[in-house]
C-alpha cells in the first residue's frame, strides 16, 4: 500500500508539474500575442527570463513583462483556488485486515 501511494504521489507531482509548466507557456503565449505581436514567442521562450533584457530591445520589454505578469497572476489565481479543494483523511478504521504485518 505504502508503494503504491509514493507511486501516485511522485507520478502526480510529475504529471501536474509538466501541466502546470504547459498552462503557464500557453498563457505567456496567448498574452504576448497581444501585448507584443511584433515579437516571436518561441524567441521569449526559449530566451528565457533571466535573459530577456540583453536579448530584446528597451522598447519591447513593457510587453514582455506585461505577458510574464499576466501569466504569472494566473498561475498564482489557479495556486489559490487550488486551496478550496475537498481534502479528507482517509479513515483508517473503515479498513478492515488486508495488510502485512
Amino acid at each position: 500500500m505504502t508503494a503504491i501511494i509514493m507511486f501516485h504521489q511522485l507520478m502526480g507531482g510529475a504529471i501536474f508539474m509538466a501541466a502546470g509548466q504547459v498552462a503557464f507557456v500557453n498563457q505567456l503565449i496567448n498574452t504576448l500575442h497581444t501585448s507584443v505581436p511584433d515579437i516571436d514567442s518561441a524567441l521569449v521562450i526559449a530566451t528565457g527570463a533571466t535573459e530577456l533584457r540583453s536579448v530584446f530591445s528597451p522598447e519591447q520589454m513593457p510587453g514582455i513583462l506585461a505577458a510574464f505578469a499576466v501569466a504569472i497572476v494566473a498561475v498564482g489565481l489557479s495556486f489559490f483556488i487550488s486551496l478550496f479543494s475537498n481534502f479528507k483523511r482517509i479513515d483508517t478504521d473503515a479498513v478492515q485486515g488486508g495488510g502485512a504485518a
